[in-house]
């Protein structure tokens, strides 16, 4: 049951952006670097509990995967605590839990904000998180797009040919494998 919850929650971003708000408006204002480290380690925590959000695409990689290796599972209901035991690679897991935009960046975005508003607007525009298999993963890495998506995340992805699919696209993909 408590996974189910998980998928069936949305996280309520007027909430959240009335809180980053107020942290971005007081790192403005701290008096010295030591505090203004502290609230930046503070909005960390804040924005990575806010974008632990249910998933909404994975690569043809974790489909192929999930196919081929675990046929009755929905790679779509997975949670980070769970997924090592579908396949761990160089005592890392198989499958990573990706950021198709880098928290790094969102931050960034964050502390260039004002208003409400727009703190409004960067959480609204945050891409979410794609499953992707471990090498896909070493290979954004590698390109450079580890903290970086300069062009965005479906380029950084097509660069690296990472194909994405929705649950849909999935259950699809599924049923022409012949599962």
């Amino acid at each position: 049951m408590k996974n189910d919850n998980h998928f069936n929650r949305n996280t309520d971003n007027d909430s959240f952006a009335r809180i980053i708000h107020t942290v971005v408006k007081e790192y403005n204002n701290a008096p010295d670097e030591f505090t203004k480290v502290q609230i930046k380690w503070s909005l960390q925590t804040i924005v990575n509990c806010w974008s632990d959000k249910p998933y909404k695409l994975i690569s043809k990689g974790i489909a192929d995967h999930f196919i081929n290796n675990h046929p009755k599972i929905n790679p779509f209901k997975l949670r980070w605590k769970t997924c090592k035991k579908y396949g761990v690679v160089n005592k890392k897991r198989y499958i990573v839990f990706e950021h198709t935009t880098p928290i790094s960046m969102v931050m960034k975005q964050l502390f260039l904000t004002n208003t409400l508003s727009e703190v409004n607007q960067v959480l609204n525009d945050y891409s979410g998180i794609c499953l992707i298999t471990r090498n896909e993963d070493d290979t954004l890495y590698s390109k450079g797009y580890g903290s970086k998506r300069l062009n965005g995340w479906k380029q950084a992805y097509n660069d690296c040919d990472i194909v994405v699919m929705s649950e849909s696209d999935y259950i699809t993909y599924y049923k022409k494998r012949g599962r």
